[in-house]
């Protein structure tokens, strides 16, 4: 413990769902402070809820940790706790030094000042005196790449500009304790490289650093180990990867989108993929579909494999396939898929489709339907991982 450079103790959050009873709650909590009354914080009153309960951790100098979960789930609410925008109901939250903060994009902007003002107004109520800021200035705007826009007022900033001069002012200022939430997921690719650089640096140097986002590569890029919350539930901790594999285990539900139709002659009454929706990267997935027919019909098959946000990764047609044309005959029937799992670890979705044999549309489509996991493998670096070797001299 007396290593660690941040603690957090038995922390617990709690909100109201009614603004009416939070506003009332609020005015009877104050009244009971300023009178020296004890007020019961253990309590739920009527339409309360914990956003989380009795959550501890601890993170040492120079280590990074991860915090993953699914909207809701209430990271946001500890990153505004960790840096005092928000009080706990519970608990204890101990930082030993300095803490920068990227909690929403533009937060402590002021719009109608230009990025040259903010930044000295920024970087002072982060803890620089002028003369560091004077010595750091160039340095600020060079990483944040808005020469051409400095003083121009922030009001005009995209979101994206308003991440990089704000990103570039907190990881300048050098705090014992870096919180990023999210904001990175705005920047464009070249700034997010920049940044991921920029924070390897500074733990290098001893700044301790907590990541929320929903990009698992960020994750994994950034934190050897990570914090799993999810509302209602006690938070997990442990490695990265095991976290990871957690989130993606409870979110793989999500991903159906109900975009589904089928044509009265023909269903798809039920599709399997690998038995469990679930496939270890290296190893083999098959995804088996099975219809009813009430009277025979050609067409050809299709699935597709789409990425989380809906991209589509992998898409296998049969007539891209020597325009082979299938006849589904009166009853029941399958059709199946075999590949070699070359996806890399995250959540999936498939779609299974039937064309008719004039390729004009779809009998059946069930789009982004049925879930699927990829857990095991390598680093979550990309969707695919395709066999290769190196060569060197």
């Amino acid at each position: 413990m007396e290593d660690d450079i941040l603690i957090v103790e038995n922390v617990s959050k709690k909100f109201c769902r009614s603004l009416k009873r939070s506003m009332l709650y609020g005015i009877q909590d104050i009244s009971k402070d300023i009178l020296g009354l004890s007020v019961n914080s253990n309590l739920l009153r009527s339409d309360e809820f914990w956003a989380f309960e009795d959550l501890s951790f601890s993170l040492k100098k120079g280590e990074s940790l991860g915090i993953i979960g699914p909207n809701g789930s209430g990271k946001s609410t500890l990153f505004k706790m960790l840096s005092g925008i928000m009080l706990p109901d519970k608990g204890k939250i101990t930082i030993k030094g300095s803490l920068g903060a990227l909690i929403e994009v533009g937060a402590g902007f002021h719009p109608l000042l230009s990025g040259r003002e903010n930044i000295y107004i920024n970087a002072s109520i982060l803890g620089m005196k002028k003369k560091e800021i004077d010595h750091k200035f160039d340095e600020i705007v060079d990483f944040s790449g808005l020469e051409e826009f400095i003083d121009m007022p922030v009001k005009n900033y995209s979101s994206g500009m308003y991440v990089r001069l704000g990103f570039s002012v907190a990881v300048h200022v050098v705090p014992d304790v870096l919180l990023v939430d999210e904001v990175l997921a705005v920047g464009d690719a070249k700034f997010r490289a920049k940044s991921l650089k920029k924070m390897s640096e500074l733990m290098q140097n001893g700044t301790s650093i907590l990541l929320v986002s929903h990009h698992m590569h960020l994750i994994d890029k950034v934190a050897d180990n990570s914090l799993y919350i999810e509302r209602g539930c006690k938070a997990l901790y442990g490695s990265t990867s095991d976290m990871i594999d957690r989130y993606h285990q409870c979110s793989a539900s999500g991903v159906n989108d109900n975009s589904k139709f089928e044509s009265d002659n023909l269903k798809v009454t039920q599709v399997l993929i690998n038995e469990k929706k679930q496939s270890d990267s290296g190893k083999q997935l098959i995804i088996r579909a099975e219809y009813q027919c009430k009277k025979e019909i050609k067409g050809f098959f299709g699935i597709a494999i789409h990425a989380e946000n809906g991209d589509t990764i992998m898409n296998y047609r049969t007539d891209c396939e020597g325009h082979k044309v299938y006849s589904f005959k009166q009853g029941s029937g399958f059709f199946k898929l075999i590949l070699e799992n070359l996806l890399e670890p995250g959540i999936y979705s498939v779609s299974v489709s039937i064309f008719d044999e004039n390729n004009l549309g779809s009998l059946v489509q069930h789009l982004r339907e049925y879930p699927l996991v990829i857990s095991g493998g390598k680093n979550v670096y990309g969707y695919i991982n395709m066999p290769h070797y190196w060569e060197s001299s």
